[in-house]
């Protein structure tokens, strides 16, 4: 467990991700891999301090854990991304996304008084459609990710 989030850490969903492929492979399954990275995360910490920043983190965990962990594994993969792996197809993983970061636009982050705006960008994967390693995931997802930044 990433003891910042209390998501799971990378080390657990790598191996999740191991089995998740092999699973795959076996049962003609398929599974989406979403990436997320705040944006303006910098900005955060250098604006408002680190505490800032941890407790932005914390918040957005929280967030996810209540709203996509019935239907997702999520990890903290470092700083500020998350992998979170989707038992189904990636345009019902962009749907659930874009929903999601909906909502965390409509609500308000407060520290110490000031309303801090959170916003992140998503890429995401179909395996294997998209994709037919784990590394060969995760650069795709990050690819996509980066995208959708420019």
């Amino acid at each position: 467990t990433d003891p910042m989030t209390s998501l799971y850490n990378y080390r657990f969903l790598k191996n999740h991700l191991k089995e998740r492929i092999t699973e795959t492979g076996n049962h003609n399954k398929i599974f989406s891999l979403i990436m997320i990275d705040l944006n303006d995360f910098k900005y955060i910490n250098d604006t408002y301090g680190h505490l800032a920043g941890d407790e932005v983190l914390q918040w957005l965990s929280n967030k996810m854990i209540v709203t996509l962990g019935s239907k997702c594994k999520i990890s903290r993969y470092g700083g500020d991304e998350f992998l979170i792996v989707f038992d189904g197809k990636k345009k019902d993983a962009a749907k659930l996304m874009d929903k999601f970061r909906k909502d965390i636009r409509e609500k308000e982050f407060v520290y110490n008084d000031k309303t801090i705006k959170v916003d992140f960008s998503i890429g995401v994967m179909e395996y294997p459609t998209d994709a037919h390693s784990l590394s060969d995931l995760i650069d795709q997802v990050d690819k996509a990710l980066y995208n959708e930044k420019i």
